[in-house]
């Protein structure tokens, strides 16, 4: 690997001033400058480029770029020019809601075999459903964790109307729910089918087969797919066949509370109006449905706003957020800017990587909501649409980390060409429009709110950028990070540089923010705290109780540049990182999870230089490896399952105000409820597979269990009376003499903050993936949230009768009576008995209701 040249420090630079147009044409210049005949040269150019491109640095000039939007703001010249061209555009884009009838003025397309591909997924955001369960309690559930099956649309709508089964909700709360194709069954034969037969005239009567195993043979194509075609109910039948069909439903186990979920979305384009046509548009826009029938408390609309000007880009102003969420929720500057600090609630989306412009998303907290009858804002700009897909789990192209930094054959170009191909494309036509959508319930809902109001100041609100600069912007940072993967990928010895590796995270992350809003995990805010080392400046005020709290944090950059510089191949061929930028192992797992392993084996491939670290971190994953192909053989009890509260925030960082409830997403407590789980079951069997052996050559374990029975392990090892069927040779301390021994060795074993390495080192903690996981799940929790998820463990770990007795720094003490290791050795008994020798210590539970240990060796 060649030597690094040593240059001054990047923060040191003096900053220069560059408006967006300037910065585009000083790139140009710097990729230009080079002597084509001359290959080094070229290669150099680009390395300089590249640095510009991503990181603002000028090393050959001795600056820093320094991104100024002054000229991009809404006012002055540009509004007297551009003043009888813009225009503020109002549109109704969804509508949904629950209702035990088909409340449609218009005929119904019914599904027989049910429509796939449009199921609940994601939150809409609006208030829970109550469903009882078996045991009569009642649990406030979002709407796409109720099990649900598509059964049809309304006319030629952009409709969906989902049949929801809440008596399928189990728990914990998934979005990975499924109907059976038994439900599915009954429900045609019993309920679907005998309905239709009575509303529909006799002549259609054929075209609906007796069962829905005829109906699935009817559909089969040569090929195995289902033609699901639909069937029409007239709308002058829709209100029996609606309420014969959820009566028939009703009478199953199955199908006790059902009711219908509506959906009309994606219409804005066909509802667009100005102000003085809000009315009229509105009863357009709400013709399509029967509101007698309906309860409006159950249903939701989503209003928009939208701000457009031929030739531009128009963009919200960060500064302008609080303004938008004081008017249309009727609040004060102070509590607009209260819920602006809830992490969990305000969400904000850097545009380009410019911090001063952006749009955000708000769910607006349960009191509130109350009071302004709004579920949900957000306000954006329409150029997302270049690069958005209506299904999927993102709605966006997206690259994967795992495939930047290991696919065998990934080509970071055949990405990056597709999208620089479409946003060259949009340079020359596509506009983008400033917008902001609002989710109000319908009962609340008026045409003449206060919403409308914000239209009139709007300008005030906006950054304007010339087409062409905005989306060749997007084009410079998508290539010159894209190139800087691509070095990477081709360099042998970027392999070998965990700095590296750390930098193409990075990269990769902000690829992924030019097309999509950045992912809210702890792992990509560390990536984006790190890489804005050294240029935050935070400013700090005392407050009432003299105690510093953050009050500003400003970029004087005016863009995401990170703080790592990538040198010129001529120094070294891969991308490097500055001072601070190597992210902790902590970091790697929440961010890749069981691809860490393969992300790290990477620094000590055969042949590749490596340093002392990457090969530490070798030989550690080495042994991860053969860990995780023993790891979690068995099935999880019900009993062992953890339900962690709604109150808990999984993986938030900064604010830890719990602010609303509702507002935490059941989606992450689901996920939060089984890593808990998994943790617990897999701390069983890795305390078993790293208990200690005995020295000497012979290394012979304690443990007499074989290493199958150790991968299995569950609670049932650590409830066994006879220790002797699990140990050569023990020291038992008994817990009821010394009470508090206990809890001090489960929380040594589970702390409730990040344990530190002792300077001496430690022994097995290493070697426990649970201890691991655990240490990362408690990371990103809150002080209090971490002691609540640790009593949830603590609760069923009270149940086993022993645990081994750990110290700070190993897991298992190995010792004899006759040492000063073990404290209050009167309270202590080695077994067997009269055995004057070593054995590791263990301590049993003083909360134990059972028969106590006994230490008999089989015949």
């Amino acid at each position: 690997m060649s030597s690094i040249a040593v240059r001054v420090s990047d923060a040191a630079l003096p900053k220069r001033t560059f408006s967006i147009s300037h910065f585009l044409r000083k790139a140009k210049g710097i990729y230009d400058d080079f002597d084509p005949t001359n290959p080094v040269e070229e290669e150099e150019a680009v390395g300089r480029w590249i640095e510009f491109g991503i990181a603002g640095i000028n090393a050959h000039s001795g600056y820093r770029a320094s991104i100024d939007l002054t000229e991009n703001y809404v006012g002055g010249a540009w509004l007297l020019q551009q003043a009888h061209h813009l225009k503020t555009r109002y549109d109704f884009d969804s509508i949904m809601g629950s209702s035990n009838n088909l409340p449609y003025t218009t005929d119904v397309e019914i599904f027989p075999l049910y429509g796939k591909g449009f199921e609940l997924r994601k939150s809409l955001h609006i208030d829970p459903v109550h469903v009882e369960t078996d045991d009569g309690d009642t649990l406030n559930v979002q709407i796409q964790h109720i099990p649900h099956l598509v059964i049809g649309q309304a006319g030629q709508l952009r409709s969906t109307i989902r049949l929801m089964l809440p008596a399928l909700v189990t728990q914990p709360l998934t979005i990975a729910w499924k109907v059976s194709e038994g439900v599915r069954a009954e429900l045609y034969d019993y309920c679907l089918y005998p309905a239709a037969i009575r509303v529909v005239h006799p002549g259609e009567a054929g075209h609906w087969l007796p069962s829905y195993a005829a109906e699935l043979k009817r559909a089969r194509q040569r090929n195995g797919r289902l033609q699901n075609s639909g069937r029409i109910i007239p709308q002058d039948k829709l209100s029996y066949f609606s309420k014969y069909l959820l009566k028939k439903i009703h009478q199953n186990t199955w199908g006790d509370g059902a009711f219908f979920f509506h959906e009309l979305r994606g219409v804005r384009g066909g509802t667009q109006h100005p102000r003085n046509k809000h009315q009229q548009k509105l009863v357009q826009f709400l013709s399509n449905f029967d509101f007698h029938q309906i309860d409006k408390r159950k249903w939701w609309i989503d209003w928009g706003l939208e701000v457009q000007c031929p030739g531009f880009i128009l963009w919200w102003r960060k500064d302008s957020h609080i303004h938008v969420i004081k008017e249309l929720l009727n609040i004060s500057s102070e509590a607009a800017q209260r819920l602006m600090n809830q992490h969990e609630t305000y969400f904000f989306d850097e545009a380009s990587q410019l911090l001063d412009v952006g749009g955000f998303h708000l769910k607006v907290p349960r009191l509130q909501r109350q009071k302004s009858g709004i579920a949900y804002i957000q306000a954006y700009n329409t150029e997302k649409e270049a690069a958005y897909q209506l299904s999927g789990s993102s709605n966006t192209f997206s690259i994967n980390y795992a495939d930047t930094l290991m696919t065998p054959g990934f080509k970071i170009g055949d990405y990056t060409q597709k999208i620089a191909a479409i946003w060259a494309q949009c340079s020359d036509k596509s506009d983008g429009n400033a917008r902001i959508e609002i989710r109000l319930n319908l009962a609340r809902f008026t045409p003449h709110q206060h919403h409308l109001q914000i239209g009139d100041n709007i300008m005030d609100l906006l950054f304007q950028f010339p087409r062409q600069t905005w989306w060749n912007f997007k084009i410079l940072r998508l290539m010159t990070m894209a190139q800087a993967i691509q070095w990477y990928r081709e360099s042998r010895e970027g392999k070998a540089n965990p700095l590296a590796i750390s930098l193409v995270l990075v990269l990769t992350y902000m690829i992924n923010s030019l097309t999509s809003r950045p992912k809210s995990f702890t792992a990509e805010k560390h990536m984006a705290k790190a890489a804005l080392q050294g240029i935050i400046q935070e400013r700090y005020e005392e407050d009432e109780e003299g105690i510093e709290q953050l009050v500003s944090a400003i970029n004087p950059l005016g863009a995401f540049f990170p703080s790592s510089c990538i040198a010129v191949p001529s120094a070294a061929p891969v991308p490097q990182f500055g001072f601070g930028m190597e992210l902790p192992s902590i970091v790697y797992h929440l961010l890749f999870s069981r691809t860490l392993i393969g992300v790290q084996l990477m620094v000590q491939m055969e042949g590749i230089a490596s340093n002392t670290q990457s090969k530490g971190i070798g030989q550690r994953i080495t042994n991860q490896i053969r860990r995780k192909e023993r790891r979690l053989r068995r099935k999880i009890d019900e009993e062992e399952s953890i339900q962690v509260p709604r109150t808990i925030k999984p993986f938030q960082d900064g604010d830890f105000d719990h602010g609303d409830q509702e507002n935490i997403s059941p989606d992450s407590q689901d996920i939060l409820s089984q890593e808990v789980t998994e943790i617990l079951a897999r701390s069983y069997s890795d305390l078993l597979l790293c208990s200690p052996n005995t020295k000497g050559h012979s290394g012979i374990s304690y443990c007499r269990l074989t290493q199958k029975e150790r991968e299995h392990a569950g609670p049932a090892i650590f409830k066994e009376t006879n220790l002797a069927k699990i140990w050569t040779q023990c020291i038992v301390k008994d817990g009821h003499n010394d009470v508090t021994a206990w809890d001090a060795a489960f929380e040594t074993l589970f702390p409730d903050t990040l344990k530190e390495k002792p300077a001496s080192g430690w022994q097995n903690y290493d070697n426990c993936s649970y201890f691991k996981h655990w240490q990362a799940l408690i990371t990103g929790l809150s002080r209090e949230d971490a002691l609540h998820v640790q009593d949830l463990v603590h609760s069923k770990w009270n149940s086993l009768l022993w645990m081994p007795w750990p110290r700070s720094d190993r897991i298992w003490l190995v010792t004899s009576l006759q040492t000063k290791k073990i404290s209050k050795r009167e309270f202590c008994t080695m077994y067997p008995l009269g055995y004057s020798g070593v054995g590791p210590v263990l301590i049993t539970n003083p909360n134990w209701q059972g028969a106590e240990v006994i230490f008999e060796p089989e015949e």
